[in-house]
């Protein structure tokens, strides 16, 4: 069946925008059709803090407009400050990447007053937007996140603003353990930390590289093996820079000429 018009049919079968509850069936299957659906409101498209809303729908936004953070280098946490009943609850939570796939879903039960659920991040994500569906209200999306941009930001907490450098890092934390060491060829390009393989409780679980334009270039996520990684060089990148993240250390970084002919060329 067409899917704008299994939408109609869901409609039929739910009732209309004016309070009547939107019973749909496996909903992280049905994505698609539940963003369509945001149409019977009066307002095509997913609702969200810097778009339309509904008519009369303002207060509504700090209820529906699901929240993200990075709680670690492989997870984000998803949250709403929204009540449950029978007749009006938050049905689903999802994410989806800078491309719009969606990443994962979650559909949500349970009489709370927050909903939080984690979720846990590929390792090739750079951007992660939250997602709710309200049984009432419709799909409302979040702020994007910057999952690497947000692991940087939390070295705060160790008193120093930015990525750690050789210059600039916390007194008493291990420079030679934790920043990535970068090699290169013609071919390909080496990053390796020389810290013992990740464990629960502490180790180099992300290293990601990005191109003199900002470009992610690639990006590995480490569980227990040794935290290091080889892959082709691309042909237009002339600097790169790597970063790593400790859980318990933050995030370290190493910036790299590749070009031969710069008078910076080699690690910066």
């Amino acid at each position: 069946m067409n899917s704008k018009i299994y939408a109609f049919v869901l409609f039929l079968f739910a009732g209309n925008s004016n309070g009547k509850q939107f019973k749909i069936v496996d909903p992280c299957n049905q994505i698609a059709i539940l963003k369509e659906n945001n149409a019977a409101y009066g307002i095509p498209g997913v609702f969200h803090k810097n778009g339309q809303i509904p008519p009369n729908w303002e207060t509504k936004s700090s209820t529906h407009i699901p929240f993200a953070q990075i709680e670690d280098a492989n997870a984000v946490v998803v949250s709403l400050p929204h009540g449950s009943s029978v007749d009006h609850s938050i049905t689903t939570f999802w994410i989806e990447d800078e491309n719009g796939k969606i990443i994962s879903c979650k559909e949500l039960s349970g009489n709370v007053e927050f909903q939080k659920e984690v979720f846990v991040i590929p390792a090739t994500t750079s951007h992660i937007i939250p997602f709710e569906h309200c049984s009432l209200h419709g799909v409302w999306k979040g702020t994007p996140v910057d999952r690497f941009e947000a692991l940087i930001l939390k070295n705060k907490q160790y008193g120093k603003v930015g990525e750690f450098t050789k210059a600039n890092h916390p007194d008493g934390f291990k420079f030679e353990s934790h920043f990535p060491k970068v090699s290169f060829g013609s071919e390909l390009i080496t990053v390796v930390v020389d810290h013992a393989s990740p464990t629960d409780e502490h180790g180099v679980s992300l290293i990601w590289v990005k191109d003199q334009t900002g470009a992610v270039i690639e990006s590995r996520s480490f569980s227990s093996e040794k935290p290091q990684m080889i892959f082709k060089r691309p042909a237009e990148a002339t600097v790169i820079t790597a970063w790593a993240y400790c859980n318990l250390h933050g995030v370290w970084a190493t910036t790299v000429f590749l070009n031969p002919s710069s008078p910076m060329h080699g690690e910066l």
